[in-house]
């Protein structure tokens, strides 16, 4: 069984309707690197540089003190049989992934001649029956520290696909954190966050 606390990063008046809700609204588009659905991260250190980055790019005033005035962070407590997840960082589901992109990559090629991955779990999901099989997607992708490709900050993300699993929603506290959360990022990547 999956059973962990996950984050996502949001703006503030998108945060007040999903804890008044009970739901998120998922992010729809090719693009999303793991298809349609609302996305959670596995550490708040990664759903808050998300909304540092938001921040840095929107509202950037020098005072990191105020980004819980336009960010939040909620949380859920994620439950989902390991069967019940298509996790691309076991090899089995990475090899089926793989085989199924070589048969289905020219569905999602843009004009550009560029192919998505969020393309070709849509297709999976949408298409081929996957949506009867699995609840969610679930990939580490490495974030590289300092520019380096050998060091690097694994970041767990999990994208749901379907709205049941998910309803108690909590907004996180993350103002005592942000000084730390921040010197965190800073370390890591000086490039973005200054």
């Amino acid at each position: 069984m999956y059973n962990e606390e996950v984050y996502h990063g949001t703006d503030c008046e998108s945060a007040e309707n999903i804890i008044r809700e009970g739901k998120i609204n998922p992010s729809i588009g090719d693009r999303h690197w793991l298809g349609d659905g609302p996305y959670f991260f596995e550490d708040e250190l990664d759903a808050f540089w998300w909304i540092a980055g938001k921040f840095v790019n929107n509202h950037d005033n020098g005072d990191i003190t105020t980004i819980p005035k336009y960010y939040s962070i909620i949380s859920t407590n994620l439950k989902i049989p390991k069967k019940r997840i298509f996790d691309l960082d076991d090899k089995e589901f990475f090899n089926e992934y793989v085989q199924v992109c070589y048969k289905i990559f020219k569905k999602t090629e843009d004009k550009n001649g560029n192919k998505f991955d969020g393309g070709m779990l849509n297709i999976m999901f949408q298409e081929l029956g996957y949506d009867r099989l699995y609840d969610a997607v679930k990939r580490t992708f490495d974030k590289p520290i300092l520019g380096s490709r050998m060091i690097s900050k694994p970041q767990v993300q999990i994208c749901i696909k379907k709205e049941k699993l998910n309803s108690n929603y909590k907004l996180q506290d993350y103002s005592e954190r942000i000084g730390e959360h921040y010197s965190k990022l800073t370390t890591m990547f000086p490039y973005k966050f200054k």
